[in-house]
């Protein structure tokens, strides 16, 4: 998506960025970009192996939770 239109993860990392500590958020989250979404599967693209750990252990329940609470069609999300 372009043309100023926001993706399913700009709405999740709005979220994010209310619920996570300004450090956090901009540490692990912010680093992140939208690799796309087919078949109702969000992919998250990381920088890193130690990114996606950490982001996985850490907020992989809430970015999950987000993706559902927020009515995006999205079942699942991937990084």
């Amino acid at each position: 998506m372009n043309d100023g239109q926001r993706t399913p993860w700009d709405l999740i990392q709005e979220q994010l960025a209310k619920r996570l500590n300004p450090d956090s958020y901009r540490n692990w989250i912010l680093r992140t970009q939208y690799a796309g979404l087919e078949d109702r599967v969000l992919a998250v693209r990381v920088p890193d192996e130690g990114t996606l750990s950490f982001v996985e252990e850490e907020y992989g329940q809430q970015i999950q939770d987000l993706a559902h609470g927020l009515a995006l069609g999205i079942d699942r999300v991937v990084f």
